[in-house]
């Protein structure tokens, strides 16, 4: 299956400091920088429009310095008191923290392309890889840049691309302030009939194999359209479809494909069934946790990480909610398919 990269690598950090600062409904999104509204007189040298969807974008305002012979810059959030799920132990509680932010980035120039190196606090030293963005002037930090779905390897001098991320985010920096902006796209327009789960699925019982694919490859695309000679197709839409496998009719059905917010929650059911038995796939992640998801109830499906301020003072949080059922699902498939080594699947 195809891992969506950019999980791993853009603005990994920032993502951090908005889940802090942008977490729930009381908190606060922008910092005292002196503008929290740019303009295309106010994003240093440089003078392009900016995009439509700017105005509607998603925004956080930082404080900015910049150390133009080290090639290195610092975004801060100035304190302020913010909400988050802190978990102490067993508990889990939804309150008020103080949130003092910094990160540093090292940036760099390839040809016209700005590629952006986070320090990595682990390894005390810059990422290798860094997220690409366009759209600015060669050479020059101040202006308007768009993140491309790319990786700049600088061990390598390599890059590499993806071609499933639909992702709009921009940094739009000024001499002393920056701002992140995050368009928010409508649930992507979710065609089964194209996905690598059908491909999955159809293609393991063609070929005789007892395989059912995992719930998140409906999120990717076949690799290849094929034919299915020993699959009798009596219909087929972008939500499902009805097929004979052995003289079995199966239905699928996906009632709930919803990404509103593509970088931070998504939601999915699938389900597939006989006459005789049924069985349905759950998957729903949130990385923007709220008060309704910090609960003691959700302890289990929730990660953590530490969270450090300026002065030392740290806190466990609550980073990001997981729930899915692939384990109980692909067994059920195994046993709605008649799979005769059902523990097979999970090798």
């Amino acid at each position: 299956m195809n891992i969506n990269f950019k999980k791993n690598i853009i603005l990994s950090s920032i993502l951090t400091a908005t889940i802090l600062s942008a977490c729930g409904d009381d908190s606060s999104s922008s910092t005292n920088a002196e503008n929290d509204n740019p303009s295309n007189s106010s994003i240093g040298n440089n003078t392009q429009p900016l995009p439509a969807w700017f105005d509607d974008a998603e925004k956080v305002h930082y404080n900015l310095f910049v150390d133009e012979d080290a090639q290195t810059f610092t975004i801060l959030l100035s304190e302020q008191s913010s909400m988050a799920c802190v978990i102490d132990g067993d508990n889990v509680e939804w309150k008020s923290v103080p949130t003092i932010f910094d990160e540093t980035y090292k940036y760099d120039f390839v040809g016209d392309t700005l590629v952006l190196y986070f320090w990595n606090r682990d390894d005390v030293d810059f990422s290798t890889n860094g997220a690409m963005y366009v759209g600015g002037t060669a050479g020059n930090l101040y202006g308007f840049w768009k993140y491309i779905p790319c990786l700049y390897d600088s061990e390598k001098s390599k890059s590499k691309c993806s071609d499933n991320d639909p992702l709009t985010f921009a940094f739009i920096f000024s001499d002393k302030n920056v701002t992140t902006a995050k368009q928010n796209p409508d649930d992507e327009t979710f065609d089964y009939m194209s996905s690598s789960f059908r491909e999955s699925l159809l293609s393991a019982l063609d070929n005789g194999r007892e395989w059912v694919p995992y719930i998140e490859e409906l999120t990717d695309p076949a690799r290849d359209k094929k034919e299915f000679a020993s699959i009798k197709e009596s219909s087929i839409t972008k939500t499902g479809e009805t097929f004979k496998y052995k003289g079995t009719t199966y239905t699928v059905n996906v009632p709930v494909y919803s990404f509103p917010d593509v970088a931070y929650n998504r939601a999915i059911t699938i389900e597939i069934a006989s006459a005789e038995k049924k069985c349905t796939g759950t998957l729903n992640i949130s990385l923007k946790i709220s008060k309704e998801l910090c609960t003691n109830e959700n302890r289990s499906n929730l990660s953590t990480a530490i969270f450090e301020d300026a002065n030392g003072n740290s806190f466990r949080y609550a980073k990001r909610y997981d729930k899915e059922n692939n384990g109980e699902f692909r067994r059920c498939l195994g046993e709605l398919f008649g799979f005769e080594d059902i523990d097979s699947l999970f090798d």
